[in-house]
């Protein structure tokens, strides 16, 4: 099955998003808002919604403000310590902030049934290639957690089951978590379209700024400028 640029074929679309999900196939001539006429019978975007998004994306100009006022300061932010198991932790519980916002979003325009397999799915293929994440959609309990979240306990195991051939552990949290994201968000546009996606974009930054308050600087800078930069950086994804 031929893919897109976005790195998806349409089964792997149908199998990320669920069987209800429609994806018509790429005709190299049409626009990237034409590429995708039909997403499914069950997601309907109605007036109210659009009108919102349409506010939100008008927010963007504050908020690019509001990273060139933060900017500055990033140079003087130290990274987090890898070795630390609390640190490690924050990482993970910031992470599971971010799979929030993804899930609430998509939440208010698809079922959730569907944006949970999206987020599983997307769990499950990135587990595939970095041994810190291998089994962690399942839970302490042994059952799936079929909202797509890491499950730390696993994730600890993992760090001292495979720390022979884990030889950076910064490098396989960064790439496993960054790896993860992408997939996300190119799920998320190829899927849904690029004039979503862009609202969703907005969105979600607005969101990120509210949670990042909570989470030290070296933890907020860590995800803007190893594990988010796509999303920061206006079309790069």
């Amino acid at each position: 099955m031929k893919k897109d640029d976005s790195g998806f074929s349409k089964d792997d679309l149908i199998e990320i998003f669920g069987e209800e999900i429609k994806i018509q196939e790429k005709e190299k001539t049409k626009t990237a808002e034409e590429e995708i006429k039909e997403i499914a019978r069950s997601i309907v975007i109605n007036k109210s919604k659009c009108n919102e998004l349409e506010i939100l994306n008008k927010q963007k100009n504050n908020i690019t403000s509001k990273q060139n006022e933060t900017a500055k300061y990033d140079k003087e932010l130290t990274f987090p310590d890898f070795l630390d198991e609390k640190i490690i932790l924050e990482i993970f519980n910031f992470n599971e902030e971010i799979r929030k916002i993804i899930e609430k979003e998509l939440g208010e325009i698809m079922p959730i049934r569907n944006v949970n397999n999206m987020l599983l799915r997307t769990l499950e293929k990135t587990a595939v290639n970095f041994l810190i994440l291998k089994n962690t959609n399942f839970g302490s309990d042994g059952n799936l957690k079929l909202n797509g979240a890491i499950d730390t306990e696993r994730l600890m195991q993992n760090m001292e089951k495979y720390k022979t051939q884990i030889m950076e552990i910064d490098k396989e949290m960064e790439n496993a978590l960054k790896t993860l994201f992408n997939m996300r968000m190119n799920a998320i546009k190829a899927g849904l379209g690029q004039k979503y996606f862009e609202t969703f974009r907005t969105n979600f930054l607005k969101k990120f700024y509210i949670i990042q308050a909570g989470y030290s600087n070296a933890i907020v800078n860590f995800f803007k400028k190893n594990i988010l930069f796509e999303v920061f950086n206006e079309g790069s994804i």
